[in-house]
């Protein structure tokens, strides 16, 4: 994915809807003061376009074959359903560090993650396992969001296998 054209062009981001409650700056703000951290320029520039928006998009995972998904940017608004603040309040219940701040999730209660622990001037990026309780859950994803953005996929971009008129694969030459 080329994050400069989806967002930076204002064109849509492949994998996901338009957001239905755009955030502000003020709002942006108001929440990093509550939580205590400075987001990455990128992801305001995302979220302010795609706050609480559902989508479909994958993401390697450094020495897994498998990778990860993600179906939605967490809103930043109290108001919304799915929103960081709801996944904070369960913090402490899932003995995690303050310092992983999520902002996406995969729909199956797994969390893409700010990673404030060793650098709070630029977070890595960190996808946190429910099944697994703790920092011990977090896998290392990437140094950084705009490497995060420029490694989404979306199905529509991964190849499809070659197949015959009958729907069976076609041998390969």
């Amino acid at each position: 994915m080329n994050f400069k054209k989806y967002c930076y062009g204002k064109k849509v981001m492949k994998g996901f809807d338009k957001s239905e409650s755009p955030i502000t700056e003020t709002q942006i703000e108001g929440a990093e003061n509550l939580i205590g951290v400075s987001f990455p320029e990128e992801y305001k520039k995302v979220i302010r376009e795609f706050n609480g928006a559902y989508g479909d998009v994958d993401f390697p995972i450094p020495g897994s074959e498998y990778g990860g998904s993600m179906g939605i940017w967490l809103s930043l608004s109290p108001w919304d359903r799915e929103t960081i603040w709801s996944s904070l309040s369960a913090w402490n219940e899932h003995e995690l560090s303050e310092k992983i701040i999520p902002f996406g999730e995969d729909g199956g209660g797994n969390w893409i993650c700010f990673d404030y622990r060793e650098n709070k001037e630029e977070p890595s990026i960190v996808y946190w396992f429910h099944e697994i309780g703790g920092d011990d859950g977090c896998i290392f994803v990437c140094d950084r969001f705009t490497t995060f953005l420029n490694s989404l996929t979306t199905p529509d971009d991964k190849p499809q296998e070659a197949t015959s008129g009958n729907g069976e694969q076609a041998p390969h030459s």
